[in-house]
């Protein structure tokens, strides 16, 4: 039953951060940001470890739902792939703590080019944050794991902001199912909509 009861625990963790992070929907930060997005040329977005892996996450979402975007891992940019970044684009780093020493060096060489940063954190008075052109705040929540340690909770979060801004970017260019079809016509998705016509 222990274990059960860790699960439970976890779970509703989850379920407290995505209720506290209703309030985001309305913010002027969020209207902010996503005009930005609309208006640059090309997303970039970027995290490390488990904010990483939200980050690619994001970035494939934007892309199969028609907004022009990229991953850059941290970590390979300090090797080359800093160059991904181009004037115009606009930044979307992902990090909770908001200290993240990888992603305060793509910061820096982004804002050589004045490209906007936009910043999802728990953390709105961190380093990063104060950077940032943009902050979306995450709420603080407990991750619900039984050491209370492991990034989950706020995972969640990421993921959720994630899917606010492609959701709300595809509302407002009428993103279309015949357009989705056009990027994503391989596997399941593309056969169901495909036999739906």
């Amino acid at each position: 039953m222990v274990g059960f009861g860790a699960a439970s625990i976890s779970l509703e963790a989850k379920i407290e951060g995505l209720i506290r992070i209703r309030g985001l929907c309305a913010s002027a930060e969020l209207v902010a940001a996503l005009e930005r997005i609309e208006q640059g040329a090309r997303c970039v977005v970027s995290g490390m470890g488990k904010s990483g892996i939200v980050a690619r996450k994001i970035a494939t979402t934007f892309q199969s739902t028609g907004q022009r975007a990229v991953f850059l891992d941290p970590a390979a940019a300090a090797h080359g792939d800093m160059g991904i970044i181009e004037p115009g684009d606009t930044i979307l780093m992902i990090s909770n703590s908001g200290e993240t020493d990888e992603l305060q060096a793509v910061a820096d060489y982004a804002m050589t080019f004045g490209n906007t940063i936009i910043l999802v954190t728990a953390r709105p008075n961190s380093p990063l944050a104060q950077l940032a052109d943009h902050v979306l705040a995450t709420p603080p929540v407990a991750e619900g794991d039984p050491i209370g340690q492991v990034p989950m909770s706020s995972i969640v979060c990421q993921l959720a902001v994630g899917d606010m801004l492609a959701a709300e970017l595809m509302a407002r260019r009428g993103f279309t199912e015949a357009e989705f079809l056009a990027i994503h016509h391989g596997g399941y998705l593309g056969r169901r909509i495909t036999a739906a016509a």
